[in-house]
């Protein structure tokens, strides 16, 4: 798994379908769904989020993020 800074790196990004990212101490990280589909879980954190494009969420813990693409997807960072 890929783990990134996106403070250094705001994408966009283009996931393969299965691919996935780590986010490190997502607090206050929007990742915006471009195209695709992406599953979005946090560590120590049951809630799960999918987004389809155009839908975006912010990590609200400081917590790892990591990010799954469920098809082909193009995901941006701010």
């Amino acid at each position: 798994m890929q783990t990134i800074d996106t403070a250094r790196h705001p994408g966009p990004d283009f996931l393969a379908h299965r691919n996935m990212v780590r986010v490190r101490s997502s607090a206050g990280r929007r990742v915006t769904c471009v195209r695709g589909c992406l599953w979005i879980t946090h560590d120590n954190d049951p809630q799960e989020t999918v987004l389809a494009p155009g839908e975006s969420c912010v990590g609200a813990l400081g917590n790892d993020m990591v990010v799954y693409a469920l098809e082909p997807s193009e995901v941006a960072w701010s």
